[in-house]
C-alpha cells in the first residue's frame, strides 16, 4: 500500500457549515487533497461546533484538533500583539500564545512533510517551523483595506487605513519564510507589489455544480443577492442595490423591482433594508433555495478582493447574472457573452431591463456561461496547482 505524505493544514475557522468564503474554500480544498496526503487538520473556533459538522470533516482527514479561542482575552492580546507589536487586528483576534504552545505538540506528534496554512491569520502558528510550510493568502487583504478607507469616514478611515499598513507590513515580514504561497487570482497578485510576484501560485476557487440545481418554479423575487451579509464589501453592495439601483429602476420605466437578499450573519444595516420590496432571508441552509429566490443575480461589489464564490453558484443554477467589473474580472468573463458587467447604476438599471424583456438571448448567454464553469472552474481542476505546490515540498523531506 502506498504511503501518502503527511500534510497538516492550519485554519482560522471551522471548515463547515459552509457559510463565508474562506470556510468553503479549506473544505473542498481539504476535499480535494485528502485522496493525495494524509492530513491533519487544526482548526481554531470560537462557537462550539456540532458533532454533525464535526463528523461531516472528520470524514475527510486522519486526524482532526479544534482550538477555541477566548474572547475575553482580546482586549489584552490587541493591546500587546497590535498596539506594541503593530500586528494587524485580524491576526491578533485569531492568535493566543496558549493554543500556539498546543499547535506545537500536535505538530510535533504528527511531524508532517508540508505545512499549509490558510490566510495571514494563521502564519504566527507555523512562522517559526522547520518543515516546508505554504501559506494560502487568500486575497490581497491589504489592498481591500486601503479601498475600504477610502470609502469611509471618521475613525473607521482611520482604522482601515492602519490595518492596512500593518498588514503590509506583517506579510512582508513573515510570507517570505514560507516555501510555497497561493493567492486566489492574478488580480490579487497584482494588488499586492510589497510581495514578490513570481513566487506566488495561482489557486483559484471551483464550483460544485453537483449540488447546485437551477429551480425557475422557485423565482418569486426580480433580483437576488446572496453572501456572507456581516462582511462590509456584501453590506455596501446590499445598500447599494437597494438605496440607489431599485429608486433609480422604479424613476426611469415606473415599474418597481423585488429583492431578495440571503446570508448569514446580516449586519444591522442589512436588516434595517426590509421592506414591501426587499426581503433579508438571512442563512439559508440549501445553497439552491437562496439563488433559486431571484431572476436575476446582481451584485455591485466594488472593491472586493478575490474570486466571487457567489458569481459562480448563480451561473450553476442558471441565473443571468449582472456584476460589477471587480465581479467579473478573476474570471476573464465577457460583457454579454456571459453575463452583464455595469460600472454605474445607469448600467445596472440598463442591463437588468434588458434581461427583463429579452432584449438580450438570455439562454444563450446562461448556457455559455455555464458551459464555461463546467470546463474550467471545477474544485479538482482548481485544486490540481496547490497539489502539486505541496507535493513538491515534500520531496524536500523524505516520507518513512
Amino acid at each position: 500500500m502506498r504511503t501518502k505524505p503527511r500534510l497538516a493544514i492550519v485554519l482560522s475557522r471551522f471548515p463547515y457549515p459552509l457559510e463565508k468564503g474562506d470556510k468553503l474554500r479549506a473544505y473542498h480544498q481539504i476535499k480535494q487533497l485528502s485522496s493525495e496526503f494524509d492530513i491533519s487538520l487544526l482548526c481554531l473556533h470560537e462557537e462550539a461546533i456540532s458533532m454533525t459538522d464535526r463528523q461531516e470533516v472528520e470524514a475527510l482527514v486522519t486526524s482532526l484538533t479544534t482550538y477555541r479561542i477566548a474572547k475575553w482575552t482580546l482586549p489584552f492580546r490587541l493591546l500587546y500583539y497590535s498596539m506594541i507589536k503593530s500586528w494587524p487586528a485580524q491576526v491578533t483576534y485569531f492568535y493566543s500564545p496558549i493554543i500556539w504552545k498546543k499547535i506545537q505538540r500536535q505538530l510535533d506528534l504528527f511531524d508532517p512533510h508540508v505545512i499549509y496554512n490558510q490566510l495571514p491569520r494563521t502564519i504566527p502558528y507555523t512562522s517559526s517551523r522547520t518543515e516546508p510550510k505554504v501559506v494560502d493568502l487568500m486575497d490581497a487583504f491589504s489592498y481591500g483595506m486601503s479601498k475600504r478607507s477610502i470609502n469611509s469616514n471618521g475613525l473607521k478611515k482611520i482604522m482601515y487605513r492602519w490595518e492596512s499598513r500593518a498588514l503590509r507590513g506583517f506579510e512582508s515580514k513573515y510570507v517570505p519564510l514560507y516555501q510555497g504561497v497561493t493567492m486566489i487570482s492574478a488580480q490579487d497578485k497584482v494588488r499586492s507589489p510589497h510581495l514578490k510576484m513570481e513566487t506566488m501560485t495561482t489557486v483559484a476557487n471551483g464550483v460544485d455544480t453537483e449540488h447546485l440545481l437551477s429551480n425557475p418554479k422557485s423565482r418569486v423575487f426580480d433580483i437576488v443577492f446572496v453572501g456572507n451579509m456581516g462582511y462590509q464589501p456584501n453590506i455596501d453592495a446590499a445598500l447599494y442595490l437597494v438605496n440607489q439601483i431599485l429608486p433609480a429602476y422604479e424613476a426611469a420605466y415606473s415599474e418597481a423591482l423585488t429583492v431578495a437578499i440571503a446570508g448569514a450573519r446580516p449586519s444591522k444595516e442589512v436588516h434595517n433594508l426590509q421592506s414591501d420590496q426587499v426581503t433579508i432571508s438571512g442563512y439559508v441552509e440549501d445553497i439552491n433555495d437562496a439563488y433559486n429566490m431571484g431572476q436575476i443575480f446582481v451584485a455591485p461589489i466594488f472593491y472586493g478582493m478575490g474570486q466571487q464564490n457567489k458569481l459562480m453558484e448563480a451561473i450553476a443554477c442558471d441565473l443571468p447574472c449582472v456584476v460589477s467589473p471587480e465581479v467579473a474580472a478573476p474570471f476573464n468573463a465577457k460583457h454579454g457573452k456571459e453575463l452583464l458587467i455595469a460600472k454605474s447604476v445607469e448600467d445596472f438599471i440598463s442591463a437588468i431591463r434588458d434581461i427583463k424583456l429579452r432584449r438580450i438571448d438570455v439562454p444563450l448567454m446562461t448556457d455559455t456561461a455555464k458551459q464555461r464553469i463546467n470546463q474550467v472552474h471545477q474544485w479538482k481542476q482548481q485544486t490540481l496547482p496547490l497539489n502539486k505546490l505541496l507535493k513538491d515540498q515534500v520531496k524536500t523531506k523524505s516520507i518513512h
